[in-house]
């Protein structure tokens, strides 16, 4: 009887070694798998929202460089951008005026309306890419004026809206201008600036 409960004992501890060996290998392929979610897992480089998301569509593979989605900061420091051309780029130096017209803004104003009391906005040139977009244009940053009035609120003006941004040059007549743009040459230099030999 002893001989035949210790039979069956030593077949109960084969079984359950087995169940534990089954165990095992399960939490290891567990682990594997956690540890290929984690490699996955993507961390933005600061705080905010996602603005655009350009991956396709869920298991898709990507490559290590690709860019995955656009994020906005949380409190972004609004500016404009304004494509310029090519021939007129070179001019464009930070710290020029600029005047703006939002779209979903009123460029006319009303007089019974006093909280959108300007349609026009100041601006000034914060930046100039140094090179080209795809389209051959050249991205121009535009910052708020300190001294003009304060641009509309983002509730009116959301992220991504469109804006007209005419920058300040040099006065010439209408003539000239006209012949400039036919001959596809650059704008007037400023007086201060002497020209290149």
């Amino acid at each position: 009887m002893t001989r035949r409960n210790f039979e069956a004992a030593q077949i109960r501890v084969a079984e359950q070694r087995a169940k534990l060996a089954e165990a095992k290998a399960k939490l290891s392929r567990l682990e594997v798998t956690m540890n290929r979610q984690s490699a996955q897992l993507v961390r933005a480089p600061r705080d905010g929202r996602i603005l655009h998301i350009n991956a396709a569509a869920a298991g898709t593979l990507v490559n290590a460089r690709d860019t995955l989605a656009t994020l906005v900061p949380h409190a972004p420091e609004r500016v404009a951008e304004l494509m310029i051309d090519g021939r007129d780029v070179a001019l464009i130096r930070p710290g020029q005026s600029v005047r703006l017209a939002f779209e979903g803004w009123p460029a006319i104003q009303f007089s019974g309306w006093p909280s959108v009391a300007h349609g026009m906005f100041d601006g000034r040139v914060r930046t100039v890419d140094p090179s080209a977009q795809p389209g051959g244009l050249f991205r121009v940053l535009v910052e708020q004026d300190p001294g003009g009035s304060a641009w509309p609120n983002t509730n009116f003006i959301p992220l991504g809206a469109k804006v007209r941004g005419w920058i300040r040059m040099e006065t010439v007549s209408l003539g000239y201008e006209l012949w400039r743009v036919l001959n596809n040459f650059p704008l007037e230099f400023p007086k201060t600036r002497s020209n290149p030999i």
